[in-house]
């Protein structure tokens, strides 16, 4: 694949790219390169002040916020300030789905510049949302400047390994494989699709075209990192694994490094906002504080390490504002800590995945996916892949594929090791399967929820 010289594209492509599709990326995406450098008091004045920008704008143009401040007889005066944000009510997906949509869309951005939108539905069920031509903006330009932060400018070419669905632009299919292949210089490939045979070819390719960076889910990063131990490939090119979408591990980060000796970044988002925060160095990641306002709630009950989950409200979706949105995320926060090169940005010490990556036994005991990846590193030549699935308060199964010396005697064994960990409080057994089942988006968590229906 022939690129455009990086230098063209910075400086002609990328300007005439924002201007068409009316989104202002370039514009925002150079801002943040500068902002990020700004001292923390610079950073939370300017976060502070977009905060009560969007408040102001949901208050006098969003049905469900004017219906709220009326059902409780509040002012919207009397949110000036962060620290009362708290009085707002939380918000979730469930809640969200539980109205008609247009209680919570803007009556300010009329319906030709709404863009509906919609999560994978990895968690049972789809959920639809509607963003807007700014939101798709700051979403691009956070997305260059974690890219920029590792040396990987626009018109690097690399590979993305990734699910079905995008988020929706304006312009014909071809506008956007224009924009995608020779603008980003990216080759997308569904992960979900990624069979032994559509490995190697990525592989293959991302030695002959001298890819600069390889971003996919954690599962398939590693997939490709196996097969690339097991030839002793190297890649003299690469500058960076990205890795999102999955929890990753401590004992993935290493098979990661190991398999293509460069850094591995871990990169936080979701569908509803795109990138939020990036790996500024191993044991930290900055969040973008210009876009988002964070809080950090205890769990119940609350984790004895310290993880909180994340509630996020952002400043750039007019069209359906998200304030006090409730992740089901958990993350470690570090707020006093100084981010590492000069950076202004608030820190968290790591993502430790959603909530849903914790086994919470019914006398609330936590036990964290990482518990199992351990266990299970402990059978590596007996066990292929695995899948933690929570099938109701009191039972947990495994889905095992199962390496060439595995044993019926083996599995009850770990049954029992997991069994001992929970306390005797769940139900453990397990199935062999041939393969671990994707979500609809192409991820394979190695933990998730279901009513097990679903199960083999």
């Amino acid at each position: 694949m022939m690129n455009l010289p990086p230098s063209m594209i910075q400086r002609l492509f990328l300007p005439l790219a924002s201007l068409h599709s009316r989104t202002a990326f370039y514009r925002r995406y150079r801002a943040l390169l500068k902002s990020q450098f700004f001292p923390r008091s610079t950073l939370e004045k300017m976060q502070r002040g977009r905060l009560q920008a969007i408040l102001r704008h949901a208050f006098d143009t969003v049905p469900f916020y004017r219906e709220w401040l009326g059902d409780h007889h509040l002012a919207p005066e009397r949110f000036g300030s962060a620290e009362q944000l708290e009085q707002l009510p939380l918000l979730n997906k469930q809640i969200i789905r539980s109205f008609p949509l247009e209680k919570f869309l803007s009556q300010a951005v009329p319906p030709r510049e709404r863009l509906p939108y919609s999560t994978s539905g990895s968690t049972g069920e789809p959920f639809q949302f509607v963003v807007d031509r700014v939101f798709n903006g700051a979403k691009i330009a956070r997305y260059f400047r974690e890219m920029s932060h590792w040396g990987i400018q626009p018109g690097n070419p690399y590979l993305k390994l990734w699910g079905a669905g995008r988020v929706p632009t304006a312009g014909s299919e071809s506008t956007r494989s224009f924009f995608i292949q020779k603008i980003l210089g990216r080759r997308e490939v569904l992960a979900f699709d990624l069979s032994p045979e559509k490995a190697w070819e990525c592989l293959s390719w991302m030695k002959k075209e001298h890819l600069a960076a390889l971003e996919a889910y954690t599962s398939s990063a590693v997939y490709l990192a196996h097969l690339v131990l097991e030839e002793g490939w190297s890649f003299p090119h690469l500058r960076a694994v990205v890795v999102s979408g999955e929890t990753l591990t401590e004992e993935h980060r290493q098979i990661l490094k190991k398999a293509f000796q460069v850094p591995v970044i871990n990169a936080y988002g979701s569908r509803e906002f795109g990138r939020v925060a990036f790996s500024c160095a191993e044991d930290r990641m900055c969040y973008s504080m210009e876009d988002f306002y964070a809080e950090y709630l205890d769990t119940h009950p609350p984790d004895p390490k310290g993880l909180k989950r994340l509630v996020l409200t952002c400043f750039s979706n007019h069209a359906m504002p998200f304030i006090r949105y409730d992740t089901g995320d958990l993350v470690e926060p570090c707020m006093d800590a100084a981010a590492p090169g000069g950076l202004g940005l608030h820190c968290w010490k790591r993502v430790a995945g959603r909530l849903a990556d914790q086994v919470i036994t019914p006398h609330g005991k936590h036990l964290s996916v990482h518990y199992f990846t351990l266990l299970f590193e402990d059978y590596g030549q007996e066990i292929r892949q695995f899948q933690i699935v929570v099938t109701g308060k009191d039972r947990l199964h495994l889905l095992i594929v199962p390496g060439s010396s595995f044993t019926h005697s083996l599995g009850e064994e770990m049954c029992r090791r997991i069994l001992k960990s929970l306390e005797g409080s769940m139900q453990v057994d397990y199935t062999l399967v041939d393969s671990i089942p994707h979500t609809g988006d192409g991820k394979q968590p190695l933990l998730r929820v279901s009513s097990g229906g679903d199960l083999p």
